[in-house]
C-alpha cells in the first residue's frame, strides 16, 4: 500500500513532498525505499542514481526519498488519466474488469469479500459485466455471480434479491470508491492470494504483487 499511504498524504499536502515531509513521517521514507525498484517507476538518470546510491549505502536520502514518491504519485495519475481517456460509456462507473479486496474493518484483516468484475466475452449475455463474489478457497476460479453492472448502477438478480448483504455491501463500497481507494482494494487482493487484480494469474515479483498487477497487465492497463 505505498503508493496509497503516499497519494493520501500528498492528497492532504495538496502539494508535491519536500525532504522535511519525509523526515517529519518516517513510513514515507520507508514508502519510498519500497518503490525504489517498483516497476512504476520510469528508468530515468536520477532513478538509477538513487538505486546505485542504495546500493553503496543501505539506504536513501530524505531528498532522495521525496524525489522517488513525487514521481511515483504523478507515474500514477498520469495511468489514471489515460485510462479515464479510454473509458467506454459502459465503463462509466469507472470499474475495469479485474478482482477486488474490500476489508470492511482494517483492525480485523479476515473481515472481507472478494468481488469480481467481469465482461461476457460470448452467448446471449455478450457484453453484459456481471459482478461476482468469491465463494470458495479457489481465488481464481470460485466465483458466483450475483449482479449485472450497468453504465452507472447495478442489479442484483432476482434469485439474490434480500440476500447477500455483506456481498452487496462491499459492491457499494467499491462504487462509492475514488480511485486511489480502488487501487487499494485491487493490491489487497493480490496481497492476499499473490495472484494479478487483472487477469487472476500467480505473481511471483514482489514489486507485482505490492502493485497489484503483473508486468503484461501493467502494460496493458498502462501502468508503468
Amino acid at each position: 500500500m505505498d503508493v496509497a499511504y503516499a497519494m493520501e498524504k500528498a492528497e492532504t499536502l495538496a502539494r508535491k513532498f519536500e525532504a522535511w515531509d519525509v523526515q517529519a513521517d518516517p513510513n514515507l521514507g520507508t514508502a519510498a525505499s519500497r518503490l525504489l525498484y517498483s516497476d512504476l517507476l520510469p528508468q530515468t538518470d536520477f532513478i538509477q542514481s538513487v538505486r546505485a546510491a542504495e546500493a553503496r549505502y543501505g539506504s536513501i536520502t530524505a531528498g532522495q526519498a521525496k524525489g522517488i514518491l513525487n514521481i511515483a504519485i504523478a507515474a500514477v495519475r498520469k495511468a489514471q488519466k489515460e485510462a479515464e481517456a479510454g473509458k467506454t460509456p459502459e465503463q462509466a462507473h469507472g470499474l475495469l474488469p479485474g478482482f477486488y479486496t474490500v476489508v470492511f474493518d482494517q483492525s480485523n484483516p479476515d473481515d472481507y469479500v472478494t468481488l469480481k468484475i467481469k465482461v461476457v466475452e460470448n452467448g446471449g449475455l455478450k457484453g453484459k459485466t456481471i459482478v461476482s463474489y468469491l465463494s470458495g478457497s479457489d481465488n481464481e476460479n470460485s466465483y458466483t455471480g450475483f449482479a449485472f453492472l450497468n453504465r452507472s448502477n447495478y442489479s442484483v438478480w432476482k434469485k439474490y434479491t434480500g440476500m447477500l448483504a455483506r456481498q452487496v455491501e462491499a459492491l457499494n463500497l467499491l462504487l462509492g470508491f475514488n480511485t486511489e481507494e480502488r487501487f487499494v482494494t485491487r493490491e489487497a487482493y493480490a496481497l492476499r492470494s499473490s495472484n494479478c487484480s487483472n487477469c487472476g494469474r500467480t505473481l511471483t515479483v514482489p514489486a507485482s504483487i505490492h502493485r497489484g498487477l503483473g508486468p503484461d497487465c501493467a502494460a496493458r492497463l498502462g501502468v508503468a
